[in-house]
């Protein structure tokens, strides 16, 4: 769903998630970095089975594997942005 909206509308949602449901379950599937600093938990999967579990913070400080997806998925998501915000090339 995220890969359709643009990084304010993302913040937004991802923000708002625990106000609109507060006495819910979400899971969620991601592979982007604004998603995980906003959950109360994460499971790291490998080869179908949980090999780390924490929150963001958790998993920072002891988790190598988390570690580099976070770094990994955070240069990404950078060259990304840069892209989407160079100036178009301007011919005479």
């Amino acid at each position: 769903v995220f890969s359709s909206v643009d990084a304010h509308t993302e913040e937004h949602i991802l923000r708002n998630l625990k106000t609109l449901a507060p006495t819910r379950t979400l899971l969620m599937v991601c592979h982007r970095v604004a998603a995980l600093h906003h959950a109360d938990r994460i499971h790291l999967l490998e080869a179908g089975r949980i090999v780390d579990s924490g929150n963001h913070a958790e998993l920072m400080a002891s988790s190598p594997r988390y570690q580099n997806l976070h770094q990994m998925m955070a240069r990404k998501e950078a060259l990304q942005s840069m892209a989407t915000l160079a100036p178009a090339e301007v011919t005479p």
